[in-house]
């Protein structure tokens, strides 16, 4: 006696119940087929055949014997979210991100909700929403439901969060699936540079300014770029262009223009920052700056010119001494006591000193001399 257990299934084709009178020794049956109908669950399911006989020999002992089979039916609804974005970047380039949602499973999926998120470290290009709500029929797929693009703030290694989709099940489940396992970009240095040079850092009022701006392609595709500077306030310019256009060539074109600037105002004066945009034959656009300058507008000073000494020069007739300075002189006779350094080397009022000696040794030899 053959007994199935089709753990439930619905049986198309076959029966579940066999008997046979005998099989005699070294005897085998021949196999037994059955169709069995794949349920659609709502959740991954196994499900284990049990094939059972029963028999008795001769001697009428009874004897069992059980084979299974286990089968595993995967759920209906399946939900695939992807995320595609590039694994490596050029600072200032635009890191285009885009999100693709496919609905494998057996049945609709009604009020997809999507939130994605972007990480530390680097900004949207242009306001765009990162959430989104759909509804896809089985089989159905949306193409870049969420599409933008990122622009790193420094190089570095950064990774990608994943993207989020929640909906509820037509039995009132509700389900959670995200993208793939986290991916990361590696962001590599600039390949524009801006640069904005002066050719000085201290002028006066009035005095002109010189400024540079170059520009360097280093990427390996030719470029459009732009350049529009801005003029601090205060100052007027005398001569030159302050903006640009021009096709770089890849692998290192440059372009440059100068101009002119006429300081009006006395003050530490900041030079804005450049601003260049180079664009791509695929209409991509990335911004680039120069860093800030800071020139000073105002008279430069000294040590040197707030500690001047005069001197009198003992060359000079006394008709010149007089007339560049008379701080050295007590009195103007020339030789008399209390006269300055400058004129004879000896300290002011010291002049007595030697006579005052000489006077002493005299008295001190007449005294001896009359003992």
């Amino acid at each position: 006696m053959l007994t199935i257990d089709a753990a439930g299934l619905e049986l198309l084709n076959g029966k579940t119940e066999y008997r046979n009178t005998e099989i005699h020794k070294a005897e085998a049956l021949k196999p037994i087929n059955l169709t069995l109908k794949t349920p659609a669950p709502l959740e991954d399911t196994n499900f284990n055949i049990v094939a059972n006989i029963t028999c008795m020999d001769i001697k009428d002992k009874t004897f069992e014997y059980e084979g299974s089979k286990t089968v595993k039916v995967e759920k209906k609804w399946d939900l695939i979210v992807s995320k595609a974005f590039p694994q490596e970047h050029s600072m200032g380039e635009n890191i285009p991100v885009s999100v693709t949602v496919r609905n494998t499973g057996m049945c609709d999926l009604n009020n997809i909700v999507l939130n994605d998120s972007i990480v530390s470290g680097m900004h949207l290009r242009e306001n765009k929403t990162l959430n989104k709500t759909l509804s896809l029929k089985s089989g159905e797929k949306a193409e870049k439901i969420i599409e933008y693009s990122l622009v790193a703030e420094a190089p570095g290694q950064f990774t990608i969060p994943v993207c989020i989709a929640v909906f509820t099940l037509p039995n009132g489940q509700r389900k959670e699936v995200s993208s793939d396992n986290p991916g990361t970009v590696k962001i590599n240095g600039p390949d524009i540079k801006v640069t904005k040079t002066v050719d000085k850092q201290q002028l006066n009022v009035g005095d002109n300014l010189n400024v540079i701006i170059t520009t360097q392609n280093n990427r390996n595709v030719n470029l459009n770029v732009r350049i529009n500077d801005t003029l601090p306030p205060g100052a007027k310019l005398v001569r030159g262009e302050t903006s640009s256009k021009q096709i770089l060539k890849g692998g290192g074109g440059s372009m440059s223009i100068n101009y002119t600037l006429q300081m009006n105002t006395e003050e530490e004066v900041k030079l804005p920052a450049c601003k260049a945009s180079f664009t791509d034959v695929a209409k991509n656009s990335v911004e680039v700056t120069s860093d800030i300058l800071i020139v000073h507008v105002g008279p430069h000073t000294s040590l040197a010119a707030n500690n001047t000494t005069k001197v009198v020069n003992n060359s000079s007739s006394p008709a010149e001494n007089n007339s560049s300075s008379q701080t050295g002189n007590n009195s103007s006779s020339p030789g008399q006591l209390g006269s300055t350094k400058g004129n004879n080397g000896a300290t002011p009022g010291f002049d007595f000193i030697p006579s005052v000696i000489g006077f002493l040794v005299i008295s001190g030899l007449l005294r001896r001399r009359s003992t």
